[in-house]
């Protein structure tokens, strides 16, 4: 796997929480920021599918149209 190289700067307790998390694990601190940022993104992109406010971006598209009985028939026009 390719990893590009960044900086970026964090608060002092942030990183002296990393540093800990990181020699009770028994990880390189590196690795664990990795594994925090890959769950983060991965939380964040869950949440954008699903709530309230997915429901309203959805909504935003105005879709019409479609079966009149999809209701009742949805696992016909699910599964054909």
């Amino acid at each position: 796997m390719q990893m590009t190289q960044k900086s970026f700067y964090i608060e002092d307790y942030i990183y002296q929480d990393l540093t800990q998390l990181a020699q009770m694990n028994k990880v390189p601190t590196a690795e664990l920021m990795r594994q925090l940022i890959k769950a983060g993104i991965k939380g964040v992109k869950t949440k954008a599918k699903s709530g309230p406010d997915f429901l309203l971006r959805l909504a935003e598209y105005q879709l019409a149209g479609g079966p009149k009985d999809l209701a009742k028939h949805h696992d016909k026009y699910t599964w054909e």
